[in-house]
């Protein structure tokens, strides 16, 4: 018995890069896919099917784009946690676009991140590729501590980050924490590569108290939320000083 590849579907997703991601990809119709005689294999980056020389192969493949854990959904942009997004594949390369979406059907387990309809070729292999982009997120800096004060200053290094002061607010459990946040929000990154230090004013030039604060993580919450405008995302990091 020979086989021969009939698809390659690469993925890409911009929050993990070269990091190993929490995605596969499996038949959506587990027993029609068997009765085909086609060949699922997952690796690092994607799947390849396989199909045996005799067998005729589908007009259309169905495939699913799985997450192993929910962070999956988190840190991907215009993931639907309650819904199926269904695309028909036509390009090499294509990228995970709500709007794109030919069809949205409810789930309630949150395991699919989409649903692929590809077009196989009975004549060659067919090769597609699948780009998830990350969400962004505002960094708030939540400064406490004998040290905190309102000039301290959040400063990046490459200077392709800016900040501004919040002012204070009270954190749950009753202390007073100055709240620092980037203008602008950043695309959130498994290994972000972002430095940033923290510094305040002095009479000799600015003073490095934290020379490498810690990086955002994805425990997003939703601000500025008003009817019918997507709310901004936020990532509080805290840092305390004595």
């Amino acid at each position: 018995m020979a086989y021969r590849q009939v698809l390659t579907l690469t993925l890409s997703h911009d929050y993990y890069g070269s990091a190993a991601m929490p995605l596969r990809v499996a038949p959506t119709d587990a027993s029609a896919f068997k009765k085909t005689g086609l060949l699922l294999r997952n690796n690092s980056i994607g799947t390849v099917v396989l199909a045996d020389d005799a067998d005729t192969v589908p007009e259309v493949l169905a495939l699913d784009v799985l997450v192993s854990s929910p962070e999956g959904f988190v840190v991907t942009k215009g993931a639907d946690w309650g819904n199926i997004l269904v695309f028909d594949v036509a390009t090499e390369i294509f990228e995970f676009d709500p709007a794109q979406a030919q069809a949205i059907l409810p789930q309630s387990s949150a395991k699919c991140l989409a649903r692929l309809n590809i077009a196989i070729y009975e004549d060659q292999a067919r090769s597609c590729h699948l780009h998830f982009s990350t969400v962004e997120a505002l960094w708030a800096y939540h400064v406490t501590g004998a040290q905190s004060s309102d000039d301290l200053e959040v400063v990046d290094p490459k200077a392709q980050t800016t900040f501004s002061s919040q002012g204070a607010v009270t954190l749950p459990d009753g202390r007073q924490a100055l709240v620092i946040r980037s203008d602008d929000p950043l695309p959130a990154q498994a290994r972000p590569d972002q430095k940033f230090a923290l510094q305040r004013p002095s009479a000799f030039g600015p003073e490095t108290l934290v020379p490498v604060l810690p990086a955002a993580g994805i425990s997003f919450k939703p601000i500025d939320q008003q009817p019918g405008v997507a709310a901004r995302l936020q990532s509080d990091i805290y840092v305390s000083l004595w």
